[in-house]
């Protein structure tokens, strides 16, 4: 490990907000897509090379920045094999990959890092419109505009646990599929 990450004055949280939402295949220096880099294989190796730093800062927390954008995709477990440039949709890639943030850490990697004294979690930001999102997905920036939309008081999915998936929306999956996924991203990562 790093001994950069190992100093005695150790954090207690850390939160992975650092996400990217790109229409045009582009590849990372070690050669995956972009997207995928950005928002899961970088989050997770780091949180990985931390374990141990984790367990000697508890009581410490991990949080995931996510996306309700995830609901609309299922977990694609085939993360080596890189996206098509025809029909590139980084829309699509960004949502599959917040599915997969969402799915790995609280309901597959557990046995790494959660202890009782150590907490890894996934939440949503709530809907906020920045130039990213306008620039991405114009259609969601354009229905936010209008603050007639907007109910004062309402609940846009503010502190409390939520469903992970849509009734009907073809997004469950099974224990065997999410091993396969943690497999994927462990052989990718060599942890």
């Amino acid at each position: 490990m790093n001994k950069s990450l190992a100093r005695e004055s150790l954090p207690q949280f850390y939160l992975h907000a650092m996400h990217c939402m790109i229409n045009e295949p582009q590849k990372s220096e070690d050669g995956y897509d972009l997207n995928f880099a950005t928002n899961m294989l970088g989050p997770y190796l780091l949180t990985r090379l931390l374990e141990d730093v984790l367990k000697r800062s508890a009581p410490s927390r991990v949080i995931f920045v996510s996306s309700g954008g995830m609901l609309t995709q299922p977990l694609d477990v085939d993360v080596q094999k890189a996206p098509s440039a025809r029909g590139y949709d980084g829309t699509a890639l960004y949502a599959k990959d917040k599915r997969r943030q969402i799915q790995t850490w609280p309901d597959t990697c557990v046995h790494i890092v959660q202890t009782k004294s150590v907490k890894v979690l996934s939440m949503h930001p709530g809907w906020a419109t920045t130039e990213g999102v306008k620039k991405s997905i114009p259609g969601f920036y354009k229905f936010y505009q209008d603050e007639k939309k907007l109910v004062p008081g309402g609940f846009y999915l503010d502190r409390a646990p939520q469903a992970k998936h849509l009734s009907m929306g073809g997004t469950q999956y099974s224990k065997s599929e999410l091993d396969q996924l943690m497999a994927n991203l462990d052989s990718m990562t060599s942890t």
